[in-house]
């Protein structure tokens, strides 16, 4: 038999996960300091950050590549949704500090792993990163 599309070291189950992952996606919205808002499915699991520059968001650089090393991911999110996840780390708000314009809902993408409590949810990017 010929190689079947979707097969090889993983078996044929990947297709299936394919298809599974995406029944698990959630739509977010990212919302530029601007104004212009960019809707796009996010994989619980990853990071907002990742998510954001697979989807080509403007304004989220991520120069680093998520080490905690900048804060070139710098969002705010619903206080709402803060409550729901976990919260930052010592590292990540000593960065904060450095960031322009951080405030109580600030966060770095790269350190916000994405949920299905995410569904709907508008993150909000600082003016600094447009």
């Amino acid at each position: 038999m010929g190689n079947r599309s979707g097969s090889g070291p993983q078996g044929p189950a990947t297709g299936v996960e394919r298809e599974l992952k995406r029944l698990e996606m959630v739509r977010i919205t990212f919302v530029q300091h601007g104004g212009a808002e960019h809707e796009i499915e996010a994989a619980p699991g990853e990071t907002l950050m990742r998510t954001a520059l697979d989807n080509d968001v403007p304004g989220i650089i991520g120069e680093c590549g998520g080490e905690l090393a900048c804060a070139t991911c710098h969002c705010y999110l619903d206080p709402t949704l803060l409550k729901d996840i976990e919260p930052a780390s010592a590292d990540e708000l000593d960065m904060l500090q450095g960031a322009i314009d951080a405030t109580a809902d600030s966060r770095l993408s790269c350190q916000v792993l994405v949920t299905r409590g995410f569904a709907g949810t508008r993150i909000r990017l600082p003016a600094s990163q447009i």
